[in-house]
C-alpha cells in the first residue's frame, strides 16, 4: 500500500494536487452554513459528528472516507480525503465495479469522487469500455482534464440522471414505444439467427426482422402521422438514440440504459460479424455514399464482408429488383439509411420479402463513414450534444428538426400524464 501510494505521488504533478486541495477547501467553506447545521443536529441527538465509510474503487481497492453522521450533504466530507490526498476529485470510480480482466492491474490512478466512467454511463456511451476511460485518464493527468470531468460529470448528472428512475426494459413516449436494453441484449438480437430453413439450411423468407432507432425527430414524426406511428409500432426492436429521448426518459421516470445508436453501434457490429461469419449490405444515401462507407469500414475491420451497397434515391416501384438484389447477396444484416420516416417505412414494406436476418434503419450513419460529415468531437458526445454540432454542419437542412422540434419534443413530454 505504501509503494503504491508513493507511486500516486510521483504519478499526480504538483499542479494537479494543488487544484484538487484549494477547490476541495473553497467547496468546504462554502458549505460553512450545512456544517455548522450537522454540528447541531448531531449534538442534540448525542451522536458523534462523523463517522467513516469503508469504499472500494472500480478496482477493488479499499478507501476510508469520512462523511457527516446526520444531516444534509453527508457525503461532502469526502472532501477532506481530497484535501489529505488519499483521493482525487477526479479518478477511478468509486460508483462502478470495473470488470474486464485486462485492467485488473491497479492503475496509478486514485479513486475519485468523480470519473470519466460515470459520464460515459450517465450519458449511455457504448464506443468506449471502462478500461478505455481508464487508460485514457491516466495519458491525460492535467489540471484541464481534471476539471472537465468534473464539470461534465455534474452537467451530466443534473441533466440525465435521476435517484427516482426505475429501469425498465420498456416504455412508450409520446405513444411510441421504446426498448431499454443494454449494448450485449442488442447485439445478441441481431445475431440471432431466425431466418435459417432446416431443411434446405439456407435463408427464407418472412423471418426477417426490423429494428429502429428512436429519437426526438421520428417521436415527433409519429405524433403527427398516425401511419408512421403504425410503423413503427410494428418494429421488432426501437432503442432510444440520443439525449433528448433520455431527457424524456427521466421526465418519465425511466432511467435509460446504453444510448444505442446505429453510429456507435456499427463498430460493434462489425467485429461480431466477423466473429460469426456474417455480412452486411449497406442500402442508402446519395450514389457513392454507401459504396465510401463500405470501403472505410473494410479497411478498419480486416475480414469483413459486405455484400453489397446501393444508394437510397428509390421509389417504391423499384422495391421488388432492390429486395432480389439484396437477396442474391445472400446478406445477413441490411442497413438502412434514407432518413425518417423513409428508411422504416421501407423497410415495413419490404422485410416479409428479404431473407437477410436483421434491416436497421441507421438514418446518417453512411455520411459518418464514409467521411462525408465529421462526428462531434468527443466532449459534445459526452455532454449529449452533438445535435448542436449537427447543426452547426447543417443549419438549413437540420433546422427545424432540432431549432423547433427539440423545444416542441419537451414541450409535449413536459404536459405528458407520467
Amino acid at each position: 500500500m505504501q509503494t503504491l501510494s508513493l507511486q500516486r505521488q510521483k504519478f499526480y504533478p504538483l499542479s494537479v494536487v494543488l487544484v484538487d486541495k484549494m477547490l476541495a477547501l473553497t467547496v468546504l467553506a462554502l458549505l460553512l452554513p450545512v456544517h455548522a447545521l450537522n454540528t447541531l443536529l448531531a449534538i442534540s441527538q448525542q451522536k458523534a459528528l462523523t463517522r467513516s465509510e469503508i469504499k472500494q474503487d472500480a478496482l477493488g481497492r479499499v478507501v476510508e472516507l469520512t462523511r457527516w453522521n446526520v444531516g444534509l450533504l453527508r457525503e461532502s466530507l469526502y472532501l477532506l480525503n481530497v484535501i489529505k490526498n488519499e483521493i482525487s476529485l477526479a479518478g477511478v470510480s468509486l460508483k462502478y465495479v470495473c470488470i474486464e480482466e485486462d485492467i485488473l492491474t491497479l492503475t496509478p490512478l486514485k479513486p475519485g469522487l468523480f470519473s470519466l466512467y460515470e459520464i460515459q454511463h450517465t450519458i449511455g456511451r457504448i464506443d468506449c469500455s471502462h478500461g478505455d476511460t481508464l487508460r485514457q485518464h491516466e495519458k491525460n493527468i492535467t489540471v484541464r482534464f481534471q476539471l472537465a470531468i468534473v464539470i461534465k460529470a455534474i452537467v451530466c448528472c443534473v441533466l440525465y440522471q435521476s435517484n427516482k428512475a426505475r429501469e425498465a426494459s420498456r416504455f412508450n413516449v409520446l405513444g411510441v414505444h421504446v426498448d431499454n436494453w443494454l449494448l450485449a441484449d442488442v447485439l445478441n438480437w441481431i445475431f440471432t439467427d431466425t431466418n435459417i430453413d432446416t431443411n434446405t439450411n439456407i435463408n427464407a423468407k418472412g423471418n426477417c426482422r426490423s429494428g429502429y432507432f428512436i429519437n426526438v425527430n421520428s417521436i415527433n414524426l409519429a405524433y403527427s402521422d398516425g401511419n408512421f406511428k403504425k410503423v413503427l409500432a410494428s418494429a421488432d426492436c426501437t432503442l432510444a438514440d440520443g439525449s433528448g429521448v433520455r431527457l424524456g426518459a427521466k421526465r418519465l421516470g425511466v432511467q435509460l440504459r446504453d444510448n444505442v445508436n446505429g453510429t456507435d453501434l456499427l463498430p460493434h457490429i462489425c467485429r461480431r460479424a466477423i466473429a460469426e461469419g456474417w455480412s452486411i449490405y449497406l442500402l442508402g444515401s446519395e450514389k457513392g455514399v454507401a459504396a465510401a462507407t463500405a470501403k472505410n469500414l473494410k479497411a478498419s475491420f480486416t475480414g469483413l464482408r459486405i455484400a453489397g451497397t446501393h444508394h437510397g434515391f428509390v421509389s417504391e416501384q423499384d422495391d421488388e429488383q432492390l429486395v432480389q438484389q439484396i437477396n442474391q447477396s445472400g446478406a445477413d444484416i441490411v442497413l438502412v439509411a434514407m432518413g425518417s420516416p423513409m428508411q422504416e417505412k421501407w423497410i415495413a414494406r419490404n422485410k416479409a420479402n428479404l431473407q437477410a436476418s436483421t434491416a436497421l434503419a441507421v438514418g446518417g450513419l453512411f455520411d459518418f463513414y464514409s467521411g462525408k460529415i465529421p462526428r462531434a468531437p468527443v466532449w459534445m458526445r459526452e455532454l449529449g450534444m452533438e445535435w448542436i454540432y449537427r447543426l452547426a454542419m447543417e443549419p438549413r437542412a437540420k433546422f427545424n428538426r432540432y431549432v423547433i422540434g427539440n423545444p416542441l419534443f419537451m414541450w409535449r413530454i413536459m404536459n405528458a400524464k407520467t
